[in-house]
């Protein structure tokens, strides 16, 4: 093979700072009631920039590694955000068995961006939350949440940035007027406990109704250079169902051994992405997954040992730009160890992960114009391994 060219350069700065200060006074108004009032306020700050250089008949310069500057646009930018959130909560003992938490938080902010963008924003909004819990006994207990909640924003996507998920595009242009994502929460629960200790059940199901859910929009300059950036592309749902459970195997002659598990069930819906021909879910939701756990305790030869298995459902996890669709990694790990406290009163382990080497591929399906119009194009397979580990430690107390 001949000699290296060097025919991109790209250098990307960022550096954030976050304050924040709460206050608060609470007081109780009868056996039953109990409020607290207060306030937070936060400021944030992220500075960010990107220089780029190409291989072109222009002059180069050593700040773009020797090639030519290509201006960007967006590409240096500061963003603050000053974050009022006065705030009231009210906990009322109903009854001995049954108690209701609600809030109220009223969140004003102002968003600027300086820089190569000028622009302040104001937002305002109202989250109400309603938390029950009902003790039917005691091993027994329901709860219901209702909360109205605001995403917290990634102000890396208001500039320019670059790509790390796709070689093939070098930057992806920011969006100034990004807005937060507004979404109602609502869950309801129980939580069983096994008689004697022996164990415990816990379900929950939830639903997240989104109003302006974060996607890829379209700014292309003109039908044949197709651009995306992060914007609030419509509505979306997510619903699933968690059930978590641990029983103790005293009963079967092994004491102080305890079998986890786990499964969730779930779904997500994007129901107005632009580019996508069929609706789809989106990161970090998948169809679901189980898991399964044990561990032994001997405390008179001082040991413990166990493994953990996870394994992820297929299908769900899709996400969609302007011209190309990615289809995630389904992984599935193992993970056991060994652990021994002996000489010197050191603690000893041994641990393995990744037991079965599992190898993690994405799919990117990449299309001539736009995804929707389905001319693919390219097919790539992205596939990374970290192969087996195996750790070693000791761990001393002093």
């Amino acid at each position: 093979s001949g000699p290296w060219t060097k025919n991109l350069f790209l250098d990307t700065g960022s550096r954030y700072r976050e304050r924040i200060v709460r206050s608060s006074y609470t007081w109780n108004m009868g056996a039953a009631h109990g409020i607290e009032a207060g306030v937070e306020v936060a400021q944030t700050i992220q500075d960010s920039s990107l220089l780029l250089g190409a291989l072109t008949p222009g002059p180069g310069s050593p700040e773009f590694g020797g090639l030519t500057s290509i201006p960007q646009p967006n590409s240096h930018s500061t963003v603050e955000e000053l974050r009022y959130e006065p705030f009231i909560i009210h906990n009322w003992q109903i009854n001995p068995r049954m108690t209701l938490e609600s809030s109220l938080i009223v969140e004003y902010s102002e968003i600027e961006q300086a820089g190569d963008v000028n622009k302040v924003r104001d937002f305002d909004f109202l989250k109400p939350k309603l938390d029950y819990r009902f003790n039917a006994s005691n091993t027994l207990q329901f709860r219901a949440t209702l909360e109205q909640r605001v995403s917290q924003l990634s102000f890396g996507d208001f500039s320019r940035s670059t790509n790390p998920r796709d070689d093939d595009q070098d930057t992806v242009a920011g969006n100034p007027d990004l807005e937060p994502e507004e979404f109602l929460r609502a869950e309801v629960g129980v939580d069983y406990r096994l008689a004697n200790d022996a164990g415990t059940i816990n379900a929950r199901y939830f639903y997240e109704d989104y109003a302006n859910k974060i996607g890829k929009i379209d700014i292309s300059p003109a039908p044949t250079n197709l651009l995306s950036t992060n914007g609030n592309a419509g509505s979306a749902a997510a619903y699933g169902l968690v059930v978590n459970g641990s029983l103790r195997l005293g009963f079967l002659g092994i004491p102080r051994a305890l079998l986890t598990g786990g499964l969730t069930i779930q779904e997500s819906e994007f129901h107005d992405d632009p580019f996508a021909p069929i609706e789809h879910g989106f990161v970090p939701y998948d169809r679901g997954s189980f898991q399964i756990g044990f561990r032994h305790d001997l405390p008179p030869q001082r040991l413990n040992y166990g493994f953990n298995y996870n394994k992820r459902f297929d299908g769900g996890r899709l996400m969609f730009d302007i011209d190309n669709r990615s289809t995630f990694p389904i992984p599935y790990r193992m993970m056991a160890w060994v652990e021994k406290t002996g000489f010197m009163n050191l603690t000893y382990r041994l641990e393995a992960n990744n037991m079965f080497e599992q190898e993690s591929c994405i799919k990117r399906y990449r299309y001539q114009g736009y995804v929707r119009d389905g001319v693919l194009r390219e097919i790539e397979n992205i596939c990374t391994t970290t192969g087996l580990l195996v750790n070693f430690r000791v761990r001393a107390t002093f």
